[in-house]
C-alpha cells in the first residue's frame, strides 16, 4: 500500500479538509469520508492537546493520514504534537531560512536535529519499540512549511533543497496581507506570488499545496489549475454553519408557505 509520504513525494493530487472544533465526533465523521488526509489546526482555534490526540487516534485508526499545523514558532507545542505521532506536521508563517531550519530541526532526532526523546502515542505507549520508531521516523513523517509571507521568497529556492522538507502549503489570505491587500487573494500581487511559488517548488520536484475555506467547485478549480497538487478545502465550522443556515431558511420558508 502506498504511504502518505510516498504520495506526497510523487506529487499526487491529494484532497483534504480542516478540523478546528473539539468534538471527537467530527474526527470520526471525516475519517470515514473520501479525503486523502485530514488537517487538524492547532494555530487559530481553541483545540487542546487532548482534543488533538482524540481526533488523531480516531482518524488514524480509520486508516487516514493526519496533518497537524503547529502553533507558530512554539518548541514545546511542537514537541508534544510530534510525540503523538502525526503523519505530517506543518509550520506556519515562515519568513527566513534560519527560522525554517530551526523548526525542521525540532522534528529530527540527533545527529540530524534537536528533537527531544520521549515518544508516547507515536509508539502506542510502548506497544511498539522506540528504537524502531526512531530508525524509521525520518522516512515516515512529512514536514511542510507554509508560504504565507512575501519574505519567504528570498529563500524559497534554498529551502526546496532541504531533503527533510517534503513540501510547501500556501496560505493565500496571510500572503495577501503581507503585500498590503488582506483577503484579496485573487488580486494581481498575490496571484503572481502564488504562481511564483508553484513554479519554484514544482521545479524542485516537491509537492505544493494550498489551504482554503472555500467549498465551491469554481474556486477550488481555480487553485487546482495553477498547478497546486494538494488542496485542503472547507472547515468543520464553516460547513456546520452553512448547513444550519440552510436548515433555518428551509424551515422558515416551509412555515411561511404553509
Amino acid at each position: 500500500m502506498t504511504t502518505f509520504k510516498e504520495r506526497v513525494k510523487n506529487r499526487e493530487l491529494l484532497c483534504g479538509t480542516h478540523i478546528n472544533l473539539n468534538d471527537p465526533v467530527i474526527g470520526n465523521i471525516v475519517a470515514h469520508l473520501d479525503f486523502d488526509y485530514i488537517w487538524i489546526d492547532m494555530e487559530h482555534n481553541h483545540l487542546s492537546l487532548e482534543n488533538l490526540l482524540g481526533h488523531m487516534m480516531t482518524i488514524q485508526n480509520a486508516g487516514k493520514p493526519v496533518l497537524v499545523r503547529a502553533p507558530q514558532d512554539d518548541f514545546t507545542y511542537t514537541k508534544k504534537i510530534l510525540e503523538m505521532g502525526p503523519d505530517a506536521i506543518l509550520f506556519p508563517m515562515i519568513k527566513t531560512k534560519e527560522q525554517a531550519e530551526k523548526l525542521i530541526s525540532y522534528t529530527l532526532y540527533p545527529p540530524y536535529g534537536n528533537r527531544g526523546y520521549g515518544p508516547g502515542n507515536a509508539i502506542k505507549y510502548g506497544v511498539e519499540t522506540s528504537s524502531g520508531y526512531i530508525a524509521r521516523n525520518h522516512k515516515d513523517m512529512c514536514r511542510f512549511l507554509q508560504i504565507e509571507h512575501i519574505d519567504i521568497f528570498d529563500c524559497l529556492d534554498e529551502l526546496c533543497e532541504n531533503p527533510f522538507i517534503d513540501g510547501f502549503i500556501i496560505g493565500p489570505f496571510d500572503l495577501s496581507g503581507s503585500v498590503g491587500e488582506l483577503e484579496n487573494v485573487f488580486g494581481e500581487k498575490t496571484q503572481n506570488l502564488i504562481k511564483k511559488a508553484v513554479e519554484i517548488v514544482s521545479r524542485h520536484g516537491k509537492s505544493i499545496g494550498l489551504s482554503t475555506g472555500a467549498r465551491d467547485a469554481e474556486t477550488i478549480t481555480k487553485w487546482h489549475d495553477l498547478g497546486i497538487n494538494m488542496i485542503s478545502a472547507g472547515a468543520d465550522y464553516g460547513m456546520l454553519a452553512a448547513g444550519m443556515k440552510q436548515m433555518a431558511e428551509t424551515l422558515k420558508k416551509c412555515h411561511i408557505e404553509k
